[in-house]
């Protein structure tokens, strides 16, 4: 019932004439004014007036009426209510049509003889006023004026006294109960849409006040009656979603007394098309009709309609030529010329996927020139259709009903479905579906579509095979062969983009065809913007991104009122540049804990329509993670949480003086409120430099080799370098740090050469090794680059690694390879993917491959002055137990775990590109609750993952997620 109404609505549209609306996205009352009649009984001048004659394409959408409302015959007493077309011409229809071209209708209750009524052009001031006039000497008007030209005009002597507008000037009868004769003009919506309004009323400053009101079809109340003030201008706005043939009335009363002229414009835009349907948007844009019954033009239209356009008609090769599929039931992508090997060979000069794609036989100037295109008028409103030129008897029409004997639907209940008609070919090829006939459909825009409809085969056809895929590889329904007079219907849901091609095809199941019925209808009704998440910039507190599902309405987002965070001030808000789904928030003080968010007024730009009040998404502050954190592997870790340290950790200074090691623990090396202060070692030594007292090594004999992977957090409290001094985190240390193995370091550390007299003013924060730091630098590079110059207060994130160099060419001097690589460890930054700086060690002429355990270096050398804490370390190599790091619980990752509030429901969302996988799992209790995993699957959207879950009466429900690794 749904699709058979909506069909009715489009045929009403296509009955009253919509020419070329195809090309027509916005109407407005003053600049799409017509005036098509020819009879003027006051005219100033005998030349005709300068406006059209009929409507033009956006102008036949408009229709001028009166509306007696004065109790007359049981009418409403005052406007502010739909008034609906009559039939016929008595005084007592509700409208009454003031001009020849009526698109509510011809014949809806036009008032008398309408080219009798005293239609008027007065050259008088700006380009005059034009205007319909009753001719029952009521003394209505409905018109056109440039300019407010005389004293007590609307708009003379204001603001508004240039503006250009409809002149409309209702009737009182005397009736102290109701508002006379109000002038009524209507706007008819000529497809299945959402559209923007804006419009205005301007009152006369000669008239004590008028009555205005903006209604509909759908008893829908956009302006309730409202008495304006003589002189005063009144602006609204609205969107509405109407469907083809819903009507928008535009209403003027006298306000129970005599009345004047009131000003009035309006302009509608359509923002988002909802609704498409194959037969009610069936168009026949040729004129080469080879073999039609009737020399009239048929009654469809000429040129696609809004909806149309979306529509196109091909013929396929299915039947194994040229190395085609011998099925339907695949997509077949369009083609780029007029070879019979293309994949689509189109049967319509309007072509949907392109122009020129692989038409067939003559071209887009002279499509069918064979069995051609044709209209038989037989049955119905009769029967158009596209047929291919090269007698393969493939057709792609339209048609009323089952009009004879074997036709779809004929003598069952379907009999008198409207549909579109498809034929396809069999070629005598066994097995194979001959030429199939397919219609496509084209999303105009990326959204989720709903597709509903059926194939009818006709009764005098023994089988045919359909299928319906589309260009993104999707199979909506697989090939499926049916019987004759059978009924089988489809119902689907499809997100797609701007330009994805869902294909309807027919083919002929190895056996000679007939006709095949089908119908699809498809909407995409617009739906509120939902509040998805939230989250603060990591690396600016004052910054926060506020996502949701939709493109949203730029004026509705740049409203601070829309947006409140409990003790936070909103500063700006602007639509994020890079993606319209989000808006960019600047706030103050920054937010560093998670708040809550709420939102109203934000709206969807595809039908502006605003999320659910009192919408609700905790901000969130993610963090990235190093690679390795939350995966098994061979490693050991500390967070320096007790209250001293592993007995793992040795000085370097404990194997050559023993003495030295109280003053390494207790002056370079300390452990407290879970990090590990690191302090620079000013302890002079004799001889100098003999040992190396500012390691502090992590000794465990299962994993000393040369393969090591070590990592720091850390923090930098105090820094001032002078000369050549380092500090940081190595690998291949030996217990005995003053012992060189290979000779020529203390062990391994890297830094680019050179680094004494680098530009980047260090502190080396990246160890290094003695034999290789004074090498000349590597041709072709910047070592500088690699770097971090370290700031006082500030986090980072330090890897240093050695692997065996297995090149072949280098056996030799197998030796170790060491990489390094820095970045900011506040969560801003992910891990680079690729090592920063790599060195080969020992160089050739080497005796050794460095072996040893890691180490945290403190600050020693010339001129030191170095404070660090750390807080995480974690060492991976062979021989160490199997184990999952896991960072302390300041530097735990905040996945960002979203909760949102909305309309009825709940979305928990948090990031997609999180290394670990993750379950979400909710209770109603948090202390001694029971968890249990959420059954409803997350969905991708941008950048997160979201679960929408219906708000239910509990008093809590609590949310969590759980790493599944």
């Amino acid at each position: 019932m749904k699709t058979l109404t909506r069909i009715i609505l489009i045929n009403l549209i296509l009955s009253v004439s919509f020419l070329s609306r195809g090309q027509v996205t916005n109407w407005n009352a003053y600049n799409d004014f017509y005036f098509n009649t020819n009879y003027f009984i006051n005219n100033s001048s005998p030349s005709l007036p300068p406006w059209p004659q009929t409507p033009s394409a956006a102008g036949q959408a408009w229709g001028y009426y009166d509306c007696n409302i004065n109790q007359v015959n049981g009418y409403p007493a005052q406007i502010g209510t739909y008034f609906g077309p009559g039939g016929n011409a008595s005084l007592n229809q509700v409208l009454y049509a003031l001009a020849d071209y009526q698109p509510l209708g011809p014949g809806e209750g036009q008032l008398g003889n309408v080219a009798g009524c005293a239609d008027a052009w007065d050259a008088i001031g700006g380009t005059g006023l034009t205007r319909y006039s009753d001719n029952q000497s009521w003394g209505t008007d409905v018109g056109v004026y440039s300019q407010a030209w005389y004293p007590g005009a609307p708009g003379y002597g204001t603001t508004h006294a240039n503006d250009s507008g409809m002149w409309l000037v209702p009737a009182w009868l005397g009736n102290a109960g109701g508002e006379g004769i109000g002038n009524v003009v209507t706007w008819t919506a000529p497809c299945d849409a959402t559209y923007v309004f804006n419009c205005s009323f301007l009152i006369a400053a000669n008239n004590p006040g008028n009555s205005f009101a903006v209604v509909d079809s759908l008893g829908g109340v956009e302006v309730p009656r409202t008495v304006g003030t003589s002189g005063n201008f009144y602006a609204y706005s609205f969107t509405n979603t109407y469907h083809a043939g819903d009507v928008v009335e535009f209403q003027v009363g006298s306000d129970y007394q005599a009345p004047a002229q009131v000003g009035f414009n309006a302009n509608v835009q359509l923002v988002k098309i909802t609704d498409w349907n194959a037969y009610g948007d069936f168009y026949w844009d040729s004129t080469n009709f080879a073999n039609h019954s009737l020399p009239s033009v048929p009654p469809f239209p000429a040129t696609p309609s809004f909806t149309g356009q979306s529509w196109g008609y091909y013929a396929a090769n299915v039947n194994g030529y040229g190395g085609y599929p011998t099925n339907i039931g695949s997509y077949f992508g369009s083609g780029n010329n007029t070879s019979l090997g293309e994949v689509l060979l189109a049967m319509a000069n309007y072509q949907p996927l392109g122009p020129g794609q692989g038409q067939i036989g003559g071209g887009v100037t002279n499509v069918s020139n064979g069995s051609g295109d044709a209209w038989d008028s037989t049955g119905g409103t009769g029967f158009a259709r596209y047929g291919d030129d090269n007698g393969w008897g493939v057709l792609v029409g339209e048609y009323g009903n089952a009009w004879y004997p074997g036709a779809p639907g004929y003598g069952t209940p379907y009999a008198n479905d409207g549909g579109l008609f498809l034929v396809p070919a069999y070629l005598g090829v066994p097995f194979s579906d001959g030429i199939a006939s397919i219609v496509t459909w084209t999303a105009p825009a990326a959204g989720t579509y709903n597709f509903s409809g059926d194939f009818l085969p006709a009764s005098n056809n023994p089988g045919f095979a359909y299928s319906i895929v589309d260009s993104t590889g999707g199979i909506e329904v697989p090939r499926t062969t049916a019987a004759e007079s059978t009924y089988n219907n489809f119902g689907f849901q499809k997100t797609l983009n701007a330009g994805d091609v869902v294909e309807f095809q027919v083919g002929t199941a190895g056996q000679p065809a007939s006709q095949v019925g089908f119908n699809c209808s498809i909407n995409n009704t617009p739906t509120p913007a939902v509040l998805v998440a939230a989250e603060r910039n990591v690396t600016n507190a004052n910054e926060v991104l506020v996502q949701f599902n939709a493109p949203l309405y730029p004026p509705s987002v740049s409203s601070l009122a829309n947006y409140n965070i409990p003790g936070v001030s909103v500063v700006s808000a602007i639509l994020n540049p890079d993606d319209s789904t989000s808006v960019i928030l600047t706030v103050n003080p920054g937010i560093n804990s998670a708040k809550t968010l709420t939102v109203n007024g934000v709206a969807n730009n595809f039908g502006q329509l605003p999320v659910a009040t009192n919408s609700m998404a905790l901000i969130t502050v993610p963090i990235n993670v190093p690679l390795g954190i939350g995966l098994a592997t061979n490693a050991a870790q500390d967070t320096f949480s007790g209250s001293q340290l592993s007995p793992f950790w040795q000085s370097g200074a404990v194997n050559d003086d023993s003495t030295q090691s109280n003053y390494v623990f207790s002056q370079v090396f300390v452990q407290s409120n879970g990090v590990l202060h690191v302090h620079a070692n000013t302890l002079s030594t004799t001889p100098a430099n003999y040992w190396d007292p500012n390691y502090l090594i992590y000794v465990n004999p299962a994993y000393r080799g040369p393969v090591e992977d070590a990592l720091i957090h850390f923090t930098i409290k105090n820094s001032n370098f002078s000369g050549s001094s380092l500090a940081g985190v190595a690998v291949g240390v030996s217990p005995d740090p003053y012992i060189s193995v290979p000779e020529g370091g203390d062990c391994v550390r890297t830094v680019p050469s050179g680094y004494a007299s680098s530009t980047n003013n260090y502190p080396f924060m990246m160890s290094c090794s003695d034999f290789v730091a004074d090498e000349p630098a590597i041709s072709g590079t910047n070592e500088d680059e690699f770097n971090l110059k370290w700031q006082v207060g500030q986090s980072y994130w330090l890897r240093i690694s050695q692997t065996l160099d297995t090149n072949p060419a280098t056996s030799s001097n197998p030796g170790g390879i060491i990489s390094v690589k820095a970045w900011p460890g506040d969560g801003s930054t992910p891990e680079p993917a690729n090592w920063q700086f790599s060195f080969k060690d020992p160089l050739p002429g080497g005796d050794a491959t460095r072996s040893g355990y890691a180490a945290i270096r403190a600050g020693w050398g010339a001129g030191t002055i170095m404070d660090f804490d750390v807080d995480y370390f974690l060492v991976r190599a062979p021989g160490l137990p199997t184990i999952t790091p896991t960072l302390p619980s300041q530097l735990v990752p905040q996945v960002g775990l979203g909760i949102a509030a909305g309309g009825g429901n709940a979305v928990i969302s948090w990031p997609a590109g999180t290394q670990s996988a993750y379950e979400l799992e909710s209770c109603t209790q948090l202390v001694g609750g029971a968890w249990s995993v959420v059954a409803t699957p997350a969905v991708a959207q941008g950048q997160n993952n979201i679960v929408t879950l219906p708000l239910n009466n509990q008093s809590a429900q609590f949310f969590r997620l759980v790493e599944t690794h």
